[in-house]
């Protein structure tokens, strides 16, 4: 999570992360996003958001900048694809390095994200399936459903 973020901002080091970098990641992130909606030709996707960001604070730290809460609440998005880590199992490789490399941490926080979706009453769709092509459908299909009720 660290990682993927602040590659992009040269000379910032994250060998050592804190609390006080959860702020400087939040506000990449609201700032990338606002970029390039302003960009977007009517459809924007985010692998993260603010509520993302939040729980791996929470994670790593036990604890998370309020203001990060605050505005991922005023943030919204028209749809949330949560993906379902059952069922494609064998596709994740054994990496200890990755902040949750047993299959049982990742569907809790796939658990975790569905109660956080529901409690804030964010619309969202489960993309399950035993393969990525199968998923990738799904996915296909309710993106298109979305755009054209949106059109509609």
């Amino acid at each position: 999570m660290f990682h993927d973020f602040t590659t992009n901002i040269q000379g910032y080091d994250l060998s050592q992360p804190s609390i006080k970098d959860m702020s400087t990641i939040a506000r990449g992130q609201i700032d990338s996003e606002d970029s390039l909606a302003r960009q977007a030709n009517r459809v924007i996707f985010c692998d993260t958001e603010l509520m993302t960001t939040a729980y791996w604070s929470n994670f790593y730290f036990k604890e998370y900048p309020g203001w990060i809460s605050k505005a991922a609440e005023e943030r919204k998005y028209d749809l949330y694809m949560l993906l379902d880590p059952r069922g494609v199992e064998s596709f994740y490789t054994d990496n200890p390095e990755h902040s949750m490399p047993k299959p049982e941490d990742r569907i809790a926080l796939f658990y975790w994200w569905q109660a956080e979706l529901n409690r804030r009453k964010r619309p969202f769709v489960v993309i399950d399936g035993n393969d990525w092509e199968t998923r990738t459908q799904k996915a296909i299909t309710v993106i298109n459903q979305s755009i054209l009720m949106e059109a509609g």
